[in-house]
């Protein structure tokens, strides 16, 4: 059985969502770090480290608005054997650093790249196609499927390459507005297209953690609305993926 799922609460908006009461999680309040919207700096990025060494990999966890996304790369820095890493994502993450080598959300999937010796291929699933070559530079060690290509669930799995188990991470601007309301420009993925890839993921290699974001906070124009329909959507995500989930640390 996998772990209870833990929620890091940046903005306060999984209290607008009622998603520790919806999911029966843990809830980690980071209201309180300073330098962490966007960028994290690296203060707030020993605090955050901190925070995840006391809880498990093996879970789903949420993070907050896409802001937040760096903190799955703080995560799989603590996985310690080779995996691959799935990113369902409407934007590829890969951007240089703006200045210095500081954490971002825009570009933690090119810093775990470079840096996690024991990630051997990253898969990007649903990026827009205008956004594909922000990958070029990192060859074959990436494989990206576009919004306007998406392979078959079958086709999905031989796109990674080699057989190591895979944690998955999702920003819900990936998904049709139908599915989810951010604070970001939007794919159109439906949810039971996600659902299809990520049994077929989790059927072919063993999946040790998985993490969400994707909200938009009532501060940047979130409504009852949004609220209500991305916390059906994270409900969801996140049950399947308890469930999918093998113990791993």
């Amino acid at each position: 059985m996998s772990n209870k799922p833990v929620i890091f609460d940046f903005s306060g908006v999984c209290r607008d969502e009622n998603l520790a009461g919806g999911l029966g999680a843990e809830l980690v309040d980071c209201r309180g770090i300073e330098g962490t919207s966007c960028y994290c700096d690296p203060e707030a990025e020993d605090a955050l480290r901190a925070l995840l060494s006391e809880r498990p990999v093996d879970t789903v966890n949420w993070i907050d608005s896409g802001d937040y996304h760096y903190m799955s790369r703080l995560t799989t820095d603590r996985i310690s054997e080779p995996f691959s890493l799935v990113v369902f994502d409407h934007h590829t993450d890969m951007q240089e650093p703006a200045f210095g080598d500081i954490l971002s959300c825009g570009g933690w999937v090119r810093s775990a790249a470079d840096r996690n010796r024991f990630l051997q291929h990253v898969l990007l699933v649903g990026v827009a196609p205008e956004l594909a070559a922000e990958c070029d530079s990192l060859g074959g060690r990436v494989s990206v499927a576009t919004r306007t290509c998406l392979p078959s669930p079958e086709d999905l799995v031989r796109m990674l390459k080699g057989h190591f188990p895979v944690y998955i991470s999702i920003d819900k601007d990936v998904l049709h507005p139908d599915f989810a309301r951010t604070d970001w420009d939007q794919g159109t993925m439906p949810l039971p297209v996600m659902e299809s890839y990520i049994e077929a993921l989790a059927g072919s290699f063993p999946l040790i953690g998985a993490d969400i974001c994707g909200e938009i906070p009532s501060f940047k124009g979130g409504t009852g609305a949004d609220f209500s329909l991305n916390a059906e959507t994270n409900i969801r995500l996140t049950r399947l993926l308890l469930s999918k989930i093998r113990l791993y640390l």
